[in-house]
């Protein structure tokens, strides 16, 4: 599928032989936040603080001392994990806000 449009790409990119239309069935705005999403479940630094809570209102001190355990027994593994997901948010546009399409007003009267 091309990046663009809805029209299938076909086996060698020519959109040739195909006469259907395909739709995203995951926004990517959905995708940005299922991101940063897995980011945050798998910083094992975050697992250690008081805000990560485990197990409900009636959760005592005792579970987040077995998150801090077990997430310090596989950082190695979750921080692999973490720095994929680090990767594809940083080849990711979302993050980037174009400043000139902002304020582009103020450009336009100072020249």
């Amino acid at each position: 599928m091309s990046v663009y449009g809805h029209r299938c790409l076909g086996l060698k990119g020519l959109a040739t032989g195909c006469l259907g239309k395909m739709n995203w069935e995951f926004g990517e705005k959905d995708l940005w936040n299922q991101l940063l999403y897995l980011q945050s479940l798998f910083d094992v630094d975050r697992a250690g603080s008081k805000e990560v809570k485990v197990g409900g209102e009636g959760s005592t001190g005792e579970g987040l001392e077995k998150v801090k355990v077990l997430a310090e027994v596989n950082r190695e593994r979750f921080g692999t994990v973490k720095d994929a997901i680090e990767m594809w948010l940083k080849k990711n546009g979302r993050q980037w806000v174009q400043m000139d399409s902002l304020f582009g007003f103020a450009l336009e009267t100072a020249v």
